[in-house]
């Protein structure tokens, strides 16, 4: 799981000391449903998309089914000059495709994924 992961980096990277105020992280997931040959208006969906989604002023954006790795490529490009410069895409994962996506307005390290242990497709 890809979210989880990401906390537990952004709250190791900012240290355990008891006397820090609580970190505040505003998280935003959102489905894409940038589906080849199925979804519909694709084009101008991922051209509003960036607009959209930093306008909520997240910290942290998680989104899924990104599938095309050039609309990855053209959504991060959109964040990064919309103060999100922190951009991962996973692609593929062991067994499949994955269409996640991770943009932050801070570095989050470390950055992992982990298939689920059984089949990669839906049925």
């Amino acid at each position: 799981m890809i979210a989880p992961a990401l906390l537990a980096a952004s709250l190791a990277a900012r240290g355990g000391a008891a006397t820090e105020p609580p970190l505040r992280l505003r998280v935003l997931t959102y489905n894409v449903w940038d589906v080849p040959w199925i979804s519909s208006d694709r084009e101008a969906r991922l051209a509003a998309l960036p607009d959209a989604l930093t306008g909520l002023s997240p910290d942290l954006l998680l989104l899924q089914e990104l599938w095309e790795p050039e609309d990855a490529a053209s959504v991060a490009r959109a964040l990064s000059t919309r103060g999100y410069p922190h951009a991962h895409y996973v692609a593929r994962g062991e067994r499949a495709s994955t269409g996640l996506f991770v943009a932050s307005r801070s570095p989050l390290e470390p950055l992992g994924f982990r298939p689920y242990r059984l089949g990669a497709l839906p049925h």
